[in-house]
């Protein structure tokens, strides 16, 4: 039982807290370049885990788009990501994804969202 406490210790490396939130989201693929919609499951200012239907690679670097739906704040984000994780679970896929690029303002929301500060 220790063993597996200090592998789940180690595999977690998040930078930053997260905080569990569902908003509408949109995944680019480069590729055939159609957007693949998504749910955000959790998110933090470094990241975010979303749920989507289709699964994308590791590594993988798409554009997305989060609609931010929460008390007075309605906007776009958008943000280039590189995918770190990616499971599937039935029919559902679970994407882990590292900003790379973020509006400067958007990273300060997100900040100040998962502090619980607004």
């Amino acid at each position: 039982m220790k063993n597996r406490t200090l592998l789940n210790a180690f595999n977690e490396q998040r930078v930053g807290k997260r905080r569990a939130v569902k908003w509408e989201a949109a995944i680019k693929r480069k590729k055939d370049k159609t957007s693949t919609p998504a749910v955000t499951l959790n998110i933090s200012s470094y990241g975010v885990l979303l749920e989507s239907p289709s699964l994308l690679k590791v590594g993988e670097k798409p554009p997305l788009m989060i609609v931010v739906d929460y008390r007075n704040f309605h906007f776009a984000l958008y943000a280039k990501g590189i995918v770190r994780h990616a499971t599937t679970k039935d029919l559902d896929c679970y994407i882990g994804i590292e900003f790379l690029k973020l509006n400067i303002t958007h990273r300060n929301f997100l900040i100040r969202f998962t502090k619980g500060l607004i």
